[in-house]
């Protein structure tokens, strides 16, 4: 048998990995992707919300509502008694149930609506995309739907789905099965009494089913939630390539500039409490210098024009060092030396008189 040397089959184990999508989606394009109408959202989460919302509603208002269809029924049953029914009555009649409905319904409606738009606000925020509303042929892919009947998603959607109906069933049937014999006896009781019994059992059943759906609808939230961040992983390569791109565009490099402003700043108001003495020139410009035996000439440690003079000026006074005023040395070192490097020798006669008085006094 011939010897196979597996050294000549040099193979390159990165292919394997090169696009696969292990790293966290950049903020770029988590953007791009909500701007796109793709976020994690679950819909049965506002359903059941405002199924909750609505029946807590009508149950506060139970009474309320009562009264209203009581009240209007018997009057339109007692008009129609004594007077002949004509078109004009029947209009008067549609007229006052519209009103009767409107004020029925409009206080459920109002909750639902209000829930609906929390519900929806509270999972992705205020947001408009008209991309996500877009057709889209792909779907209509025949090899990719059969792909999608066998995925991960559809196997969470069908256990989802069954422990909606083993929830409706298991507290229906408990429901109906511990009041059984006051529903057997609903055709001896009072009329009005009847109402109340059934109305008060459907609540019942219809909260409890909506408190366990509304926990699934949590946990599919959650689902969701990382299954949508799932699907943005990107590459290593992908990121680098989104990188390359960024490095090019005016707006991060000025967001990138901005930022080592930033640090440079709080790193330089850090420094202020080492400073030997402050110079201003008084008001608009502070200047901190450093001067230590051993040191080959003093260093500027900040500098700063108006609310930053101000604020090196402010922890000067906090650490107890000098501020000495001299208007035209202070501006000449705020324009012509930068931040942590030692002053010109042009200006070593006037910081060393400066100096010897800071020290002097000390």
């Amino acid at each position: 048998m011939n010897n196979v040397n597996l050294l000549n089959y040099k193979i390159n184990l990165q292919i394997f990995s090169a696009d696969e999508k292990t790293e966290e989606a950049t903020s770029k394009k988590k953007e791009e992707a909500r701007k796109k109408g793709q976020v994690a959202k679950s819909n049965d989460l506002p359903q059941v919300a405002t199924l909750i919302v609505g029946i807590i509603t009508i149950k506060i208002l139970f009474s309320f509502y009562y009264n209203v269809l009581y009240s209007n029924i018997s009057a339109t049953l007692k008009d129609s008694i004594i007077d002949e029914l004509t078109f004009e009555m029947l209009s008067s009649i549609f007229t006052k149930y519209g009103i009767v409905f409107l004020t029925i319904a409009g206080p459920v409606l109002m909750a639902v609506l209000i829930m609906g738009l929390l519900s929806n606000y509270i999972q992705v925020g205020f947001l408009f995309s008209i991309e996500s509303i877009k057709p889209n042929f792909g779907k209509l892919n025949p090899i990719s739907g059969i792909k999608n009947m066998f995925s991960m998603k559809k196997l969470v959607e069908l256990l989802k789905t069954l422990a909606k109906l083993t929830a409706i069933g298991l507290y229906s049937y408990k429901t109906v099965k511990k009041s059984f014999d006051k529903v057997l006896n609903i055709p001896f009781v009072d009329l009005m009494e009847s109402y109340i019994f059934i109305f008060q059992l459907c609540y019942d059943m219809i909260l409890k089913i909506a408190i366990v759906l509304f926990v699934i609808a949590v946990a599919d939230f959650f689902y969701q939630k990382w299954e949508h961040n799932k699907s943005l992983r990107m590459s290593k390569q992908e990121i680098k390539d989104e990188f390359k791109q960024s490095e090019g565009d005016p707006m991060i490099k000025g967001k990138m500039r901005q930022m080592q402003r930033a640090m440079l700043q709080k790193k330089m108001i850090q420094d202020v409490p080492k400073a030997t003495v402050i110079l201003t020139n008084p008001t608009h410009i502070s200047v901190a210098l450093k001067y230590e035996r051993g040191m080959g000439a003093p260093v500027l440690l900040a500098k700063g024009a108006d609310t930053i003079a101000f604020r090196i000026r402010d922890i000067a006074k906090e650490n107890n060092i000098p501020i000495h005023e001299n208007k035209p040395l202070a501006r000449a070192l705020y324009q012509n030396v930068e931040i942590g490097e030692e002053i010109p020798e042009e200006f070593y006669q006037a910081v060393a008189e400066i100096l010897m008085i800071v020290m002097k006094n000390n």
